[in-house]
């Protein structure tokens, strides 16, 4: 079964409502984070959000704005009672890019004073962490490598970052083996297309304990893949797949049975309003292929960032996704048995 509910509408002037991710505090609230504020993004009036629920979805308060500059939301992590938010802020254009991380001890009520994103602190964000079975807590991250000339001349000249022919990209993983209290940089890789592009990436972990990376590769119709064999530490070269994708952002899941879960939009055309259908694949015999698939939301649009949360007993997947830069909706669906039968 699946239920749809709006978490949230905006309206001018501010009805911006984007980047929306979804996760099960400690205390079982569930907690909407998101890009809100000004009519579009970038802009300087752009904030970052909370939205709470204490009824598991049924009912949704106001939003809360959390940092009081120009903020974006790109990963919550919830390990034990700590709710780790990583975000970056900018000057409304993506200038001045820095990378923040701050954290909660009381399910969302309060938080720590920002620190300076572990390892890439600039022009970094981070997405999807995943538990592998080593115990190594992997952080995926997209990061834009940037001369120091370069920098200042953006800078000076008031140029975004994205209009840079100086800019580099690279996808890789943090790594932690004491649970998220400290991080370091493990392996890397780059995707030269000779244009900006917005690498978001997800990591999964195969059955034989190697990790597969699928990246957003924007104008190429499809996400590309790479491997690691050693958990992280080092990549085999981007190589395109045949799962088609707009250029939008994708999410995968490891579920508790093995199986993987992918959650996007398989449409090739490219372009943010042919991010539909908002579709569910998994796959059960490590990524090699999907042999189920639904399509959860078919009205056309943009059905942009699908974030969420598996239930601990692997039944069910809850999701927000943003739709049009201005609705945030929430989905759960029941998952389907091993066996591929109906949930």
């Amino acid at each position: 079964m699946t239920r749809t509910r709006l978490i949230y509408r905006g309206f001018m002037p501010n009805l911006l409502c984007c980047d929306v991710t979804l996760r099960e505090m400690p205390n079982g609230d569930w907690v909407v984070f998101m890009l809100g504020g000004g009519w579009t993004e970038p802009l300087p009036e752009n904030r970052l959000f909370l939205i709470r629920s204490t009824d598991r979805g049924a009912t949704w308060g106001t939003p809360e704005a959390l940092v009081d500059r120009t903020a974006v939301p790109t990963e919550v992590t919830v390990i034990g009672d700590t709710v780790t938010l990583y975000y970056l802020t900018h000057r409304g254009d993506f200038g001045d890019w820095k990378s923040w991380v701050t954290r909660s001890r009381d399910s969302g009520l309060s938080w720590s004073e920002a620190e300076p994103a572990p390892v890439l602190p600039e022009r970094s964000a981070f997405r999807g962490v995943l538990r592998h079975s080593s115990g190594t807590l992997l952080l995926p991250y997209q990061y834009y490598p940037l001369p120091m000339t370069e920098e200042e001349r953006l800078f000076r000249e008031d140029v975004p970052l994205y209009r840079s022919p100086h800019v580099g990209y690279q996808n890789g993983v943090l790594r932690s083996r004491d649970g998220g209290a400290t991080w370091e940089a493990g392996g890397s890789v780059s995707i030269d297309v000779g244009r900006w592009i917005w690498s978001e990436l997800g990591v999964a972990e195969l059955p034989d304990g190697s990790v597969s990376m699928l990246i957003r590769v924007d104008g190429s119709g499809v996400l590309y893949r790479a491997g690691s064999a050693d958990a992280g530490a080092s990549w085999t070269t981007p190589r395109p797949t045949d799962i088609p994708n707009p250029g939008s952002k994708i999410r995968l899941f490891n579920l508790p049975d093995g199986r993987i879960a992918l959650v996007h939009n398989p449409n090739p055309s490219p372009g943010s309003m042919n991010r539909y259908p908002l579709s569910l694949w998994i796959s059960d015999d490590g990524m090699k292929s999907w042999a189920w698939r639904e399509d959860l939301v078919t009205f056309p649009g943009a059905l942009s960032y699908p974030d969420g949360f598996i239930e601990a007993d692997g039944r069910r997947l809850h999701l927000s996704f943003d739709y049009n830069r201005h609705d945030a909706i929430y989905v759960g669906v029941d998952l389907p048995d091993p066996a591929g039968g109906a949930p």
